[in-house]
């Protein structure tokens, strides 16, 4: 599928990977490169544990929405600011805000740097950015 800028792709993606019940390793490779690197708040992950901690946060959560409050794009550059809700498998929920700065290159995110904060619900929720 053909988007007509970067900021669609990276709102398709969060969309694609969120609303379906399992994370599919085929899905992760139509939008990642394999030299994909995501630095969250300190933590820093390969294609591979992504993929893990992307499996994660479905295991551990019940529902993920995303809120885009602000998305922007310079060239092959995307910035969002997003809130992330989470109903967790345990019924409590948490309110998470995300700055984020993804990388693309011929078609694919290849870098994500990202700042977490937990708005509302437990404090260890923070980790929800780079579990694996």
């Amino acid at each position: 599928m053909k988007y007509s800028n970067n900021r669609d792709l990276v709102r398709h993606v969060f969309t694609t990977l969120f609303s379906s019940e399992l994370i599919e390793l085929s899905t992760v490779e139509r939008f990642f490169s394999k030299t994909y690197r995501q630095y969250a708040d300190g933590h820093q992950l390969n294609y591979e544990e992504f993929y893990l901690h992307l499996k994660k946060l479905k295991n551990e959560t019940k529902s993920l929405t995303i809120e885009f409050k602000a998305i922007a794009e310079q060239g092959s550059d995307v910035l969002t600011h997003h809130y992330v809700h989470l109903v967790k498998q345990d019924n409590s929920e948490s309110l998470l805000e995300v700055l984020a700065h993804f990388q693309l290159e011929d078609g694919k995110i290849t870098g994500c740097w990202e700042s977490c904060q937990v708005i509302s619900g437990s404090s260890s929720d923070h980790s929800f950015a780079y579990i694996q």
